[in-house]
């Protein structure tokens, strides 16, 4: 896997990333996550090119660039109500001193 952390993006900036894309797609790690998926120009629009003539309309790299689909993680993405709620249930769990 072709790897660059953003310590080496903010070290280096784009000459980094240029060479890691030099390798092919680059993932950018944050906190030893993959973060995002680089790709050139040209590669994107190979991706693109491709999807369109072979893929059906409701293909895999559809659903990659549509962000409706992201699933936010339970108790991280609470509106103000949902998280009052939360956290009420939690001072419940809490002891007196």
């Amino acid at each position: 896997m072709n790897t660059i952390t953003i310590a080496d993006i903010k070290r280096g900036g784009m000459a980094a990333l240029d060479l890691a894309m030099h390798r092919g797609a680059a993932t950018i790690m944050k906190r030893n996550r993959p973060a995002a998926i680089v790709l050139t120009p040209k590669a994107y629009e190979s991706l693109l090119a491709r999807a369109s003539n072979e893929a059906p309309a409701n293909s895999a790299l559809d659903w990659l660039l549509d962000p409706s689909h992201v699933i936010k993680p339970p108790g991280l993405a609470l509106e103000a109500p949902a998280m009052a709620e939360r956290l009420e249930e939690v001072k419940n769990g809490w002891r007196e001193r």
